[in-house]
């Protein structure tokens, strides 16, 4: 692949920013909403910033968190930016057919629905989601458990993360434990009663213990979402970017705590965010890219995720080709506990299928949210907040297709709660099909 020269690489940078901040204002304009949920996707799983660090992915203070590999890095920098700038136009592209109403394959206004029905189901019957919860508590309270015995309360993870038999109980936990703290939040913000915003803080209070920023990050995102959304008009940028700001710094101090004290050394909270693990991503890409052989894998990632509900120990393909052991087995990350890499949305449709395979999955994605999106704006304007966040757990689902780690998430979280919603909840009928928005 063809590199361009850094300045013309910083005018893409600044053309794909600039289109995003037309997309947000454009929104507010027309709708009323400070975000919607196609740009809260973006955002809060990280596209965005591809763009705003493109600059500080080759700095030497990288060597900090990468040690020898940045000599290899730099130069696959330019590389992984634009594969991810195909792979972000391609997302638009599949919005654009979407609201020009295109008819693929896919229908999605069906399957989607089918998905997403049986977790409003079980969110609206007290009994349902007290029985779920129950099910999942002992994996819950042994993650608790083993944090308080661990010598870091907050890096759990790299303990549970070392045993066969031990870890498959965390990613359990940590699958489900975000589900309940943005089903209670929600509930919070629809019913107002006190019960649920003391269940959402003791939820969210535990959450820490777990080691894992997305458990309580991700939650507290979803419902900040739903209530910014409630509020419209009644919400400005400055009061946004503030809480933005502040759930950044808090994610931050999160990871510096859980890596110990002793992690920060003599660097500050906005060094860590530009050079750190937190928004990693692009940096990430280039660094497996640096030292990946181009030689395609051709799907064997996507088929380890299929099959993750079969634990690795017990399936020696997965222990070879999941994601997270590619990632680590081509840079080698090997000793020790490391989760993989995170080779930004499009890195595994690239290292399987090439540029080619970018193209597509990153259309199928962009078509499906753009479907996702005009139901939980619909939902929301329409203050059916349990639907909009049923709705929202979609980008599971979607995630699924460019990411195959969450493939594990969506089994852990779907089959208990289809089988509760088939055991224990009656029928519901299913909503009007006019989706207004946008």
């Amino acid at each position: 692949m063809e590199i361009l020269v850094s300045y013309q690489m910083y005018i893409i940078c600044i053309i794909q920013f600039v289109h995003f901040l037309w997309y947000v204002i454009n929104v507010r304009k027309k709708y009323g909403y400070l975000l919607d949920f196609w740009t809260y996707v973006l955002i809060v799983y990280n596209v965005v910033f591809y763009f705003l660090l493109y600059p500080f992915a080759k700095s030497t203070e990288n060597e900090n968190f990468i040690g020898d590999a940045l000599s290899r890095l730099s130069s696959h920098v330019d590389q992984a930016f634009l594969i991810v700038t195909v792979g972000y136009i391609g997302i638009w592209a599949g919005k654009y057919f979407y609201l020009r109403n295109v008819k693929l394959y896919l229908s999605p206004d069906i399957k989607i629905w089918k998905i997403a029905n049986p977790f409003k189901r079980i969110i609206n019957s007290k009994n349902a989601l007290l029985v779920l919860f129950i099910m999942f508590l002992p994996a819950f309270l042994f993650v608790i458990k083993e944090a308080l015995l661990s010598q870091n309360i907050f890096d759990v993870r790299s303990k549970l993360g070392e045993s066969n038999t031990e870890r498959p109980f965390y990613n359990v936990a940590m699958s489900m434990y975000p589900f309940f703290i943005g089903a209670v939040g929600t509930l919070y913000l629809l019913r107002k009663k006190i019960k649920y915003l003391f269940m959402f803080l003791l939820l969210l209070g535990f959450s820490f213990v777990f080691g894992s920023r997305g458990a309580a990050f991700t939650a507290v995102a979803q419902v900040l979402f739903l209530y910014v959304g409630t509020r419209r008009e009644k919400i400005g940028w400055l009061s946004l970017s503030i809480t933005g700001i502040v759930l950044i710094v808090l994610i931050i101090a999160f990871g510096i705590m859980r890596g110990g004290i002793d992690s920060l050394d003599n660097k500050n909270i906005l060094f860590t965010f530009l050079y750190g693990n937190t928004f990693s991503d692009l940096r990430d890409f280039a660094w497996f890219l640096s030292y990946w052989d181009d030689e395609l894998i051709l799907g064997k990632t996507y088929l380890s995720g299929l099959l993750s509900f079969i634990p690795s120990g017990l399936l020696d393909f997965r222990s070879i080709w999941s994601l997270g052991k590619v990632t680590t087995r081509f840079t080698g990350l090997t000793e020790g506990f490391h989760g993989g890499l995170r080779i930004t949305l499009f890195g595994e449709s690239y290292i399987n299928f090439g540029i080619i395979g970018v193209v597509l999955f990153s259309f199928t994605f962009g078509y499906l949210l753009e479907s996702v999106n005009r139901r939980v704006m619909t939902f929301i304007s329409r203050d059916l907040l349990v639907d909009a966040f049923a709705m929202m757990l979609m980008s599971i689902v979607l995630f699924s297709i460019m990411i195959t780690a969450s493939f594990f998430t969506l089994y852990v979280m779907y089959m208990p709660v289809l089988f509760l919603t088939l055991c224990l909840v009656k029928k519901e009928a299913k909503p009007a099909s006019n989706y207004s928005y946008p």
